[in-house]
This record gives C-alpha cells, structure tokens and sequence, in this order.
C-alpha cells in the first residue's frame, strides 16, 4: 500500500529534505503545504507543494487538498507561528495544529500516524539554567518547565491520537543544518553569509560574544539526520518506536571554539574572539548590505537580499549563550537508531552544496574543516578579560576587535 504524507510546513528546512527523502523510498506519494512555494521545493519530482496560508480563513484545508485528503496516511507537523509571547504562541500553534489534525482525521479513513517535531526548547534550552532552570545533558523525560507551546502541542497530539486510535511521535532535534531560503532559524545560511561578508572585508571570522560563550558545548543537527530519522520512526516495521518522544541530534559534541574554527578553516580564515555587549549581528548585516550586494554582482550569485538568506536574530541567539547545550540520545539508540554524522563534515559539506547553489561563492569554501581548537593561552585570556572591561563600541558597520587566536590550518 502506497503511503501518503501530509508535510505542513513543506519548505522548511526538514520538511523540504523530508519531502525528497519519502520520494526516493519509492512507496510514498508527498504533499507539502507552504505559505510560499520555493523554486527548489517545486523542482522535487513528483512532489505536490501547495501554497497557502493556514491562518487565513479563505483557507480550508479540506478544499486545498481536494480529493487526495481521503487517502492521506500520515501527518508531518514542521511550523510554527511566532508570536511576541509564549502565551500567544501556545494559543496560535495549539489552534493551528488542531486545525488540521481534526480536519485531515475527519477525512481520511487511512490515517495512521501523526509526527510532532518540536526541538531543545522544551528543555527551555533557550533560557539556559539560570532564568529557564534547565539541567544538561537534556532527556526526553525530563520535567516541564514554565509555559511552553510545545507542552500544548504534545498533550493535544496524544489526546487526539488516543482518541482516534492513531499512532504518534515526536523528534526534539538540536539546532537543523540545512538548505532553505527565507525561512526561520537558519542558521548554516547565516553561518555562510556572515563568513564571506567579514572574508570581503578583509577580516578574520570574528565570534563576538565572548571567552565564556566560545567555550561552551554546542550540538547540532542535519537536516538528512532528522529526515532519516522520522523515516525510523514512523516505519510499519518498528511498532515500539511509536507513542514515543526522542531526542535527535548529529550524534557528536562539539565546544563552539571547534566549530567556530572549522567554519573559518572552511573559508580560509582566521579567528578572532572579541566581546562588546553592544553589538547586534542584525544591525552589522544591514549595514554591510552593499558588501553583500558587490560579492552577489561579482560572483554571480543568485539575487537574495541579506536578510532572505540570514536568521541573524537567531544565530545570535544561539551564538550568545554562556551554557552548554548537550542532549542525550540514549534513548534513540537503545531503540535501534544508529545514523551518526560528525558535524564539522556536516558544515564542509553544507557550505559545498551552498556554493553548487550558486548562495556564497564557490572560491570562497577552500577546504572541509578538520578538529582544529584555536588555542589561547592563560595569560593571554587574562589581558583579554582587562581589555573587554573596558572595551568601546565598534565603529558603524563593524565588528568589535580584541584578541585575535589563530587556527591550526589542515
């Protein structure tokens, strides 16, 4: 029996590798359902994208979907609207995600399963020990904490599942590496975008947050990982991984120096660790925009304004943070999952296809970035701490510069 996927949120980062990953299974017929068709979701064969907007209310899902609604086998729930309070967030989401699990469940004799895709933040990753009380290494049983609106979504998931007699599951993926455009929490984009405005420049890739935030363990996941993975997990032939939550990540830890240092090694720079409170990735962007402008006109690059390719508010978010993030997959692996990527040959292998897609330069990537700390030494740490006390803000359009550390090249 041919399987029929219903991906909302059809070309975000996973739901557009998703949706190519089904495809080449062979038994899986896809449809997406986007605010906005993108050129390179379009062009998966055989994939069914569908733009619209599920908040408006000439939207109604049952008339979008047409006939095929009767035969959809599965649900694949990858947005979210983002909202100024979480309390408006839980409200939004809940509502929408109610929305069309109700409606595709009324409909569709067929369906089976429904997959929730949530990420660190129900560990309140975002918030950190102090104002979010979390405790790393995360797991998938830890306590809830404050009001999140993924809380909302998982307790609604179960219930209609329960009630309707559906299977379920729910993936808590770190941060996703993938390629999109224009889309929320972009961050291997913004990584690449960032790196060849400073590389114009003529500067090192400067980490501007500070000793303490670059020392801290990160973790991140491809989005190809996560595809897989809810593969894994919604697979007919592995009955005990459903009516489960599982962490998902790369399956490695890296402390944000060593990736800092792969992805300039990547675009042959140097790194440099400054510290200035004041300063806003966003505003820095904009104010090279022009920068940006002159590497697209000179490289023949596809036209995308700055802010189209970046997340800056997120990179910053995730780049700024004083504590570790570490999520255990313990569990996953005690069920069967055994994919693991490195991430620095993840991020190599992102910024080739970001150059293959004509998004940064092809000359701009020299090489597959290797394990290489940039090592600074204990006094020299010392003098930098004196230095950032009493640090001035950075002239307009750059970022502030301290102490510079010099990667090892490979």
């Amino acid at each position: 029996m041919v399987k029929h996927a219903l991906i909302i949120g059809g070309t975000s980062i996973v739901g557009y590798k998703l949706a190519s990953t089904l495809l080449l299974e062979g038994d899986w017929k896809v449809t997406g359902i986007a605010r906005h068709g993108k050129d390179y979701a379009k062009a998966i064969k055989d994939y069914r994208l569908i733009e619209c907007d599920l908040l408006a209310p000439e939207c109604d899902l049952r008339k979008v979907l047409g006939p095929s609604v009767k035969d959809v086998t599965h649900v694949f729930f990858m947005t979210w609207i983002p909202r100024p309070t979480e309390e408006e967030m839980v409200k939004v989401n809940r509502g929408l995600f109610k929305t069309i699990v109700d409606t595709v469940a009324d409909a569709s004799p067929n369906l089976e399963h429904l997959y929730l895709q949530t990420g660190s933040k129900y560990y309140a990753m975002h918030l950190g020990p102090e104002k979010g009380g979390m405790v790393t290494p995360c797991r998938e049983d830890d306590p809830r904490r404050g009001t999140n609106f993924y809380y909302a979504l998982e307790d609604y998931l179960i219930e209609i599942a329960t009630k309707r007699n559906l299977t379920w599951s729910v993936a808590r993926p770190s941060c996703i590496i993938g390629y999109t455009v224009d889309t929320a929490m972009n961050l291997g984009v913004s990584f690449a975008v960032y790196a060849a405005v400073l590389k114009e420049l003529g500067k090192p890739l400067i980490f501007p947050y500070g000793q303490k935030a670059f020392h801290c363990l990160r973790e991140l996941t491809s989005s190809r990982v996560v595809a897989r993975f809810i593969i894994w997990l919604t697979d007919r032939n592995n009955p005990q991984n459903k009516n489960q939550a599982f962490n998902v990540t790369n399956g490695d830890l890296y402390r944000m120096e060593q990736l800092w240092t792969g992805i300039a090694n990547c675009f042959g720079m140097e790194v440099q660790v400054t510290h200035d409170p004041t300063f806003n990735l966003k505003n820095f962007m904009n104010d090279n925009k022009e920068v940006w402008d002159r590497i697209v006109a000179k490289n023949g690059l596809e036209k995308h304004d700055i802010n189209s390719l970046g997340t800056w508010d997120f990179m910053e978010l995730m780049c700024n943070r004083e504590w570790d993030e570490c999520m255990l997959i313990n569990k996953s692996l005690k069920y069967g999952w055994t994919e693991r990527l490195d991430t620095l040959d993840v991020l190599g292998s992102f910024f080739d296809e970001l150059g293959l897609r004509k998004i940064i330069p092809v000359q701009a990537v020299q090489q597959r970035p290797r394990l290489a700390a940039a090592p600074i030494k204990k006094k020299e740490k010392k003098k930098e701490k004196k230095k950032e006390k009493g640090l001035a803000g950075p002239p307009k359009g750059q970022p502030p510069v301290t102490t510079k550390s010099q990667p090892t090249r490979g």
